[in-house]
This record gives structure tokens, sequence and C-alpha cells, in this order.
């Protein structure tokens, strides 16, 4: 089964409007990604297709920019990471013997993030306690404070952004 979200993102001047163009599989509210009637964005929130299907196709209000357009794109990689993390994580939790993400920062925007395989969780009173085996060192493993799932980032054409995975059914 295929789990898949399009969405047309428009950027105008100090603002940012969204339109869901495909919307199949499973979606669930988490954290910033919720579920509502109609697609919308809000400060810390955005909202995806619910069950009233006449609504679909709606332009979600915009979400306005109080100073510039860094603000109105900075919000946008917010929410494509929120969709992308929240969403669209391969699983929904950490499993031996699988890819993760490591860190040894709490780092929100990901940029000291790397990937790997996951060998071990240690007991929660360790600092360092996700042990990993690194995608290009395959004799060495290493320990790192933080892990997370693997993420499917969106692939994007010109305004449209489009997630998509396998999942179980």
């Amino acid at each position: 089964m295929t789990k898949k979200l399009v969405i047309r993102f428009v950027k105008f001047e100090r603002a940012l409007a969204m339109q869901i163009l495909e919307q199949e599989g499973v979606f669930i509210d988490t954290e910033h990604v919720k579920i509502d009637i109609l697609p919308n964005l809000s400060v810390n929130r955005v909202f995806l297709r619910g069950s009233v299907r006449k609504l679909d196709w709606a332009v979600c209000s915009s979400y306005i920019a109080k100073t510039d357009n860094a603000e109105r794109d900075e919000y946008l990689d917010k929410v494509v990471k929120w969709i992308s993390e929240e969403q669209f994580s391969m699983g929904r939790k950490l499993e031996i013997g699988k890819e993760c993400m490591v860190s040894l920062f709490d780092d929100i925007d990901g940029e000291d993030w790397v990937m790997g395989r996951l060998l071990a969780i240690l007991p929660k009173h360790i600092r360092r306690r996700y042990i990993i085996q690194s995608k290009n060192d395959k004799g060495m493993a290493t320990s790192w404070k933080y892990a997370r799932p693997v993420s499917v980032s969106p692939k994007i054409d010109g305004d449209v952004y489009t997630w998509e995975m396998e999942v179980s059914e």
C-alpha cells in the first residue's frame, strides 16, 4: 500500500498558500500535523484533509510572515520538516538493525544528524545510549545521544512537493 501526499505551496510577498493536490493512505494527528475538516496553515501546525470530501481542493488560508520573505521561507521549511518527520517516518519507532538518524546535539534543524544502522539501545541513564554502525565505516560502532527514525524527504518540482512511501497494510 502506498502513502502519498502532494501539496502545492505558493509563495507570495510575505505570505504562503497551500493546496493539497493528492492525499492517499492513512494520516494521523501528530504534534504539528493535524487532520481537520479542510487543509490549513497555522503558526505551529499544518492541517491536512479530513473526512469532508467537498473541501478537498480548498486553498487554505495563508500563513502571513510578520517581518519578511525569509520568515515565510523558514516557515515553509518547518512545515516540510513536520510532514516528513511526523507523517513519513520509516516506521514509528527505532528498531535494532534498521537505519536511523543520530546526533550528539538536540538540533531541531537536522544539520547535525547523520545516518547509520542501529545496533543497540543502552539503558536511559547512559548519556550516549544509541549505538550505530556508520554507513561509511562498516567495522566501527559509535555512540550517540539522540536517535530518530529515518524520514522521507519530498520530491520538489517547482512549487509542488510530493511525499511517497510504501507502508504495510
